[in-house]
């Protein structure tokens, strides 16, 4: 009877033992893995597969431990597999197909080395393999339809609906036409007639069509300090001494004197 339950005990201890490498790997997957950013700066792993960043790349690690980084960057050679994340940040490439964000752009671009971006977002309508996105830079050029362009890129995109469209010169164009093609760019400017300008590439363009005009300042116009007051008497005493009708009107002085401040409500004592 004691022998028979003995071999019944042995037995439930076997079963009971755990394969230690899947215990192993059981604890690496839920201690070792955590989660990641879609930030996509690559690296290239020795399995081969390109990573989108380097937590990736250690997740993978977990299950993996003689994985190891080989190259900052995605990996070369004829394999183009390589993990992306799931963000949706759609592209339109060359070809009119919308891919979910740019690392698996990169895969299809892998393919087929002739795609590129045309559009930052989903495709729409007909491919148009001509018009890309540019840079905010003011780099003039000026194009052979007399037009000064806000740089090369933009050049070449108006190119794209008038194919006779050259570069005359680096540069604004000379001459009397001023129908300048500026860019979005926010970076103003105050011009001498008190006017605002988006940046120094609109300024130019009015600058244009009046030649007196000047930069004052880099920066927003600035308004006129002073606004006008209620004749309401609530006295407020200011840090020269002196007591104003109320605080817009001590806020009114100050325009003319940057280093008055409020000292107290009420009228200055003894004044």
């Amino acid at each position: 009877m004691h022998r028979g339950l003995g071999l019944v005990l042995v037995m439930v201890v076997t079963m009971a033992v755990v394969d230690p490498s899947e215990a192993l790997l059981n604890w690496r997957s839920r201690f070792c893995m955590r989660p990641c950013s879609k930030l996509y700066w690559p690296v290239c792993g020795s399995d081969r597969i390109t990573y989108s960043n380097r937590c990736r790349f250690n997740n993978a690690k977990c299950n993996n431990p003689g994985l190891s980084i080989i190259r900052y960057d995605k990996c070369g050679g004829e394999s183009c597999d390589r993990a992306c994340t799931r963000e949706y940040i759609p592209v339109c490439d060359s070809e009119g197909r919308t891919h979910s964000n740019y690392c698996i752009f990169e895969i299809a671009k892998c393919r087929d080395k002739r795609l590129r971006i045309v559009r930052y977002g989903k495709c729409q309508g007909l491919p148009d393999s001509c018009i890309r996105p540019c840079i905010k830079r003011y780099s003039p050029v000026c194009g052979s339809d007399g037009k000064t362009y806000s740089n090369e890129c933009e050049l070449k995109n108006a190119k794209c609906n008038n194919r006779l469209l050259e570069l005359v010169h680096n540069g604004k164009c000379r001459g009397s036409n001023c129908n300048e093609i500026c860019t979005l760019e926010h970076n103003p400017v105050c011009g001498s007639n008190g006017k605002t300008y988006g940046n120094k590439c609109r300024f130019e363009a009015a600058k244009c069509e009046n030649p007196l005009l000047t930069i004052v300042n880099y920066g927003q116009c600035k308004e006129d300090c002073k606004k006008p007051c209620v004749k309401m008497y609530i006295p407020v005493c200011g840090s020269d001494e002196k007591t104003y009708g109320n605080r817009c009107e001590l806020d009114n002085a100050k325009c003319d004197d940057p280093l008055l401040s409020f000292n107290h409500p009420g009228p200055c004592r003894g004044k």
